[in-house]
């Protein structure tokens, strides 16, 4: 076999991996309806392990989000990244974990997914949806938002989020 012959196998043979890569990465970064609702099963179940670790890691590292927050009479606007949501998580995780403990009660939780609205090309999805977290009858939260959620290589994350929440705490 000539070395002019053998370049044009190895040619083609890149040529093709590297089709079937773009495939396989095109396959992995699409959304649909059953993808985006196992996203948020997974999410509500480290939510109820109080797993801060897990929540983090369903964040894109470009992740924004906005929430506006009411305590009683109070009301803040906050604007976060990924490391600030990340550090927020991982103290309500453990306030929440300490509250359970506290009140020896069960964290009652409600995620209610009110719409999926995946793009034409499947690459990414906004979802409307509401939820509310109580420990006895010491914490109450009650948020309503929507997010951005991709996947890369199979990964579901989110890219961005606004929220409402209400929290009680006595």
């Amino acid at each position: 076999m000539s070395t002019r012959t053998t370049y044009l196998i190895s040619s083609a043979v890149v040529l093709v991996l590297a089709a079937g890569v773009f495939i396989v990465r095109d396959q992995l970064s699409q959304l649909d309806d059953d993808i985006v609702r196992a996203h948020y099963q997974k999410n509500v179940n480290a939510l109820r392990m109080f797993d801060a670790q897990a929540l983090c890691g369903m964040l894109d590292p470009r992740y924004r989000g906005v929430d506006t927050s009411r305590v009683g009479k109070r009301i803040d606007r906050m604007e976060l990244d990924r490391a600030k949501t990340c550090k927020g998580l991982k103290e309500s995780m453990s306030v929440m974990r300490h509250l359970v403990k506290e009140t020896k009660a069960e964290p009652e939780m409600q995620y209610v997914i009110e719409s999926v609205e995946v793009s034409p090309d499947g690459k990414q999805a906004k979802v409307s949806m509401r939820m509310s977290v109580r420990i006895g009858k010491r914490l109450s939260a009650a948020s309503r938002g929507t997010e951005t959620l991709i996947r890369r290589m199979g990964k579901v994350l989110v890219v961005r989020s606004e929220t409402q929440t209400t929290m009680s705490v006595r």
